[in-house]
């Protein structure tokens, strides 16, 4: 009789671990189905690890999108091209970026809608072994650069009209850390530095040679893809996005970057007393940029629909 009670024990827990295998999947399949269907309603941005970007990492910190009842998500990248690739293939509604990749991409297809004009400027900082320290000295040189972008318009506008002794050569180099590390080590001549980038590199002695807006102002936007947020749950999403926004700066511009500091170093991996050191900077509301600047990214574009080089 005991046999048979140990025999019917067995058969339970044999049938127990059954279910389990069959309904464990089961539930973690609609738990991705759940999850799918939460990230395909939230409205995801791409974003960068530099200040221009710190008005969306702030109002996720301090749960401004939650407050306004709004799922937004931040997909933090590392350069500029994966940005591009997100919005191309949609897998974000928005990005971060600036008007001359803004331009380039309405060129490829992509309808683009800026909503907010960001504080993105950069600085032209020399390596300590390349002994430049004017613009004419760019000859036979490696200036670093994403093409297609405010750091390629910036350079078509520092050369023009500029007699070099030599080529200037254009790498592209997309990363802004390793832009900076590539610096250091000697591996390239000249780069354009982002804050908080330009920050850390005045700190280990480098001076910038020039900084973008003796070239051109108001270049970094808020952007989307027009057809992606045309419903109304997108309209609702990005009207709550603006004011969290806002809300933002209006906190980095009272109490200033610095004060934020902390997360500063955080999401754009600098150490805190760079973040520390950060220049005194005015915040934007969102708002669309002015079509003078538009225009001037546009022609751009047109001009040189496949790239500039640096030879043209």
């Amino acid at each position: 009789m005991k046999r048979y009670s140990y025999l019917f024990v067995l058969v339970l827990m044999l049938m127990s671990c059954g279910e389990s295998k069959t309904t464990d999947p089961q539930q973690s399949r609609s738990e991705r189905l759940r999850l799918q269907r939460e990230d395909s309603l939230a409205l995801k941005i791409s974003v960068l690890p530099t200040l221009d970007c710190m008005p969306l990492y702030m109002a996720q910190v301090y749960g401004l999108f939650d407050s306004l009842g709004v799922d937004v998500r931040l997909k933090i990248r590392k350069t500029q091209m994966e940005c591009d690739q997100d919005m191309l293939q949609g897998r974000t509604e928005g990005a971060v970026t600036d008007l001359v990749r803004g331009e380039w991409l309405k060129s490829r297809g992509v309808d683009m809608r800026y909503v907010g004009t960001t504080i993105a400027s950069w600085q032209l900082f020399a390596s300590p072994s390349a002994r430049i320290k004017q613009v004419k000295q760019l000859g036979d040189k490696m200036v670093a650069v994403t093409r297609h972008s405010a750091t390629d318009y910036l350079t078509w506008r520092m050369l023009d009209g500029v007699t070099t002794s030599a080529d200037v050569f254009r790498v592209q180099v997309n990363d802004i850390p390793l832009r900076l590390e590539m610096l250091m080590n000697s591996e390239i001549d000249v780069a354009w530095l982002p804050e908080p980038f330009a920050t850390k590199a005045r700190m280990i002695g480098l001076s910038p040679m020039v900084g973008s807006d003796q070239y051109a102002s108001e270049m970094g936007v808020l952007a989307f893809r027009q057809k992606s947020v045309s419903d109304k749950l997108r309209q609702e999403q990005l009207k709550a996005l603006c004011k969290a926004w806002n809300q933002a700066c209006d906190s980095l511009n009272k109490f200033g970057a610095a004060a934020y500091s902390f997360y500063v170093a955080k999401f754009c991996s600098v150490k805190k007393e760079e973040a520390d050191s950060l220049p005194s900077i005015v915040f934007i509301h969102t708002g669309v940029p002015r079509e003078e600047k538009i225009e001037l990214a546009r022609k751009f574009v047109e001009q040189f629909p496949d790239g500039y080089t640096l030879n043209d």
